[in-house]
């Protein structure tokens, strides 16, 4: 039988699956205790303009930004699938999530 340590054993190497800010953050706080840390994203970087300014949102629907997610068919809604817009880029849904805040503050 052996005996527990008190001390937490730390990973040599790490793999972190997204970017956004809470994987961002978890890749630091890996990195700084002195981790390797790999990050894998799906998405790109946040280039396109429109990702930053509300008011141009719609622009990113259905667009090479959007993941383009679609639901099950819905009852309430006559059985239609709704669209979900999801942004395909690194640090989102956060930019999305700003976007979509101030859609629905107006």
């Amino acid at each position: 039988m052996s005996e527990q340590s008190d001390q937490v054993s730390v990973p040599k190497s790490v793999i972190v699956v997204g970017a956004g800010s809470a994987g961002a953050v978890v890749a630091r706080r890996l990195a700084d205790a002195g981790v390797n840390v790999t990050v894998v994203e799906a998405g790109g970087e946040d280039t396109n303009p429109a990702i930053h300014d509300p008011a141009r949102m719609p622009e990113l629907w259905h667009s090479p930004d959007d993941w383009d997610y679609r639901t099950v068919p819905q009852p309430g809604a006559n059985g239609h699938r709704l669209h979900l817009p999801r942004a395909g880029c690194s640090g989102v849904p956060r930019s999305e999530r700003h976007d979509l805040g101030a859609l629905f503050s107006r």
